[in-house]
């Protein structure tokens, strides 16, 4: 709870959407590599047993990851996958996602499973494609759902996307393309979900040189990627801090008065997605802090209600939806179609902690409706009860509803979502 503003620099582990991108890189690359700022959690930890699974090498040495990379088995395509090995995702969608392109790349036959949650999200989308590139793919259980057997190897090709539950798909894709016999092309079909995912995805082949052509620059939708084969060069690579992170903090500046914190390391060209909140927060009255030591948020006299597209960014969502909570007027949040298949129905349980702070809220299928309660940054900061929140397992709601306790106490009963958040503890410097 905050009792005064808050006020400083606030230090962001490694972007986890950076981390896992450089991480599968690294194990398909054509020689070691060092990885420096990763984000130690739940996700990048199942990531990096799944590619030693491989056959990668992996060393991690606090946030520096050392990562031998895994030879091309040459598993055949057809008969039974000889001696799978299992790997383990977690709750994780990503490493899930990404690991059943990498086993596929490689022709590691491996069985891939998760947690009871993960086993409820879809990941048709990634058997269909594998399928269609040459892969076997043994559903184990459900169709369509985890546990699965992904044996044989993806050699390349040209296949066309249709329409996609996560775009994590066509990254999973993209990211071992280097690394494949022939060049892979991709024609989408479909507007992507999230496409600025793929576009991160696109900038970080091409910083570690990869070979691209594409087609539909932005604003408009990609409409083609093709990536040449030929293993990436592996060498020293620095991991930008987590703007899925920052956002929070973002939000609390904002929220208690007289604040300002900035956070060292992210520019504003920067390409993760979530920068998106920093704009958005600067929409609802925020005032921006931007230096060459990286961006940051002063409060300025309360926020104001807006309507927010969040299907580009839906990760940032949470947060705004927090800011929203905080606001004046009422508040709409749309382009959430993804949140309801992540590690929790998001859209309801964030309306469920919201509620419980007595703030309206409203829901449909992809949206969000959020009657602010103008007053949050005027909360009693004496002595609160304490609301009791439970972030059903979802590092997500776990944030959302730390940043909601800045101004009112609010105390999880499953401290076994924070993991995967972020640390809380000695991560603000005063200035």
């Amino acid at each position: 709870m905050a009792r005064g503003p808050l006020r400083g620099s606030v230090r962001v582990p490694g972007s986890k959407s950076e981390s896992q991108r450089a991480m599968v890189l690294a194990a398909t690359a054509a020689s070691p590599s060092v990885l420096v700022g990763v984000l130690d959690g739940h996700d990048t930890r199942h990531l990096a047993t799944g590619l030693a699974a491989c056959g990668a090498r992996v060393d991690w040495q606090g946030d520096h990851v050392c990562i031998a990379p895994a030879p091309n088995l040459e598993e055949p395509c057809d008969g039974d996958p000889a001696d799978p090995v299992a790997v383990e995702a977690g709750d994780g969608g990503t490493p899930a996602r990404f690991m059943m392109a990498v086993a596929a790349a490689l022709g590691a036959p491996i069985t891939l499973d998760g947690s009871a949650r993960l086993r409820e999200r879809p990941m048709a989308d990634g058997i269909r494609l594998l399928r269609a590139l040459g892969a076997r793919v043994d559903e184990l259980a459900l169709p369509g759902h985890l546990p699965i057997r992904v044996s044989g190897r993806i050699s390349g090709g040209s296949i066309s996307v249709g329409r996609l539950a996560s775009s994590q798909f066509v990254s999973a894709l993209m990211l071992v393309a280097p690394a494949l016999r022939d060049d892979l092309c991709l024609t989408f079909d479909e507007p992507l979900p999230s496409e600025p995912y793929v576009r991160m995805t696109l900038d970080t082949l091409g910083t570690r040189g990869a070979r691209l052509q594409c087609a539909g620059d932005r604003p408009s939708p990609l409409r083609s990627a093709a990536i040449s084969c030929g293993r990436l060069p592996g060498g020293r690579f620095s991991i930008e801090p987590d703007a899925s992170s920052a956002a929070y903090w973002w939000v609390a500046a904002a929220i208690v008065p007289g604040s300002a914190l900035l956070v060292p390391g992210i520019s504003a060209s920067s390409s993760q997605p979530d920068l998106a909140v920093f704009r958005t927060l600067c929409r609802m009255g925020a005032t921006p802090i931007e230096s060459a030591e990286g961006l940051g948020i002063r409060a300025a006299g309360g926020l104001r209600g807006c309507d927010v597209n969040a299907a580009a960014f839906p990760d940032g969502a949470l947060a705004i939806a927090v800011a929203m909570a905080c606001a004046s007027g009422e508040s709409r949040l749309t382009g959430l179609h993804t949140l309801r298949g992540k590690e929790s129905d998001r859209i309801e349980a964030m309306a469920t902690v919201l509620r419980q702070l007595d703030v309206g809220v409203a829901t449909g299928a992809d949206w969000m409706s959020i009657q602010g309660l103008g007053r949050a940054t005027q909360w009693d900061l004496g002595a609160p009860a304490a609301t009791v929140v439970d972030p059903v397992r979802d590092h997500r709601i776990a944030m959302a509803s730390a940043i909601l306790g800045v101004g009112q106490v609010s105390r999880s009963p499953t401290p076994d979502a924070w993991p995967r958040a972020i640390p809380v503890s000695g991560m603000i410097s005063a200035s």
